[in-house]
């Protein structure tokens, strides 16, 4: 359904019923002057305090991001990590093979 066709719809609606006798003079301006006045609400530090918490979560994460996936010159790659990690899981049972014969 059309949004703007409903509003103008319940807007015409609204102007053409008069307001009753039963609502107060200046009701609706009390309400807001109320709402005005009303105690801040007590999580609102909590919330602001934890939203920015989320916001430095998420630069720091964009960060560390495009820090990871930057190429790195200086740096030479390894030429056959496997080979290596193998070896370095190997090299204690290869030590403890030798000692039992």
């Amino acid at each position: 359904m059309d949004l703007d066709r409903l509003q103008r719809k319940l807007m015409s609606a609204a102007r053409k019923t008069p307001p009753r006798e039963t609502v107060p003079y200046a009701f609706e301006k009390r309400v807001m002057a109320r709402l005005r006045a009303s105690t801040p609400d007590r999580w609102f530090p909590w919330g602001q305090a934890l939203w920015r918490g989320a916001l430095s979560c998420v630069g720091v994460t964009l960060l560390i991001g495009l820090w990871s996936a930057a190429p790195f010159s200086a740096v030479e790659p390894a030429e056959n990590l496997s080979q290596d990690f193998e070896n370095a899981v190997y090299s204690s049972i290869d030590s403890t093979l030798e000692d039992v014969w």
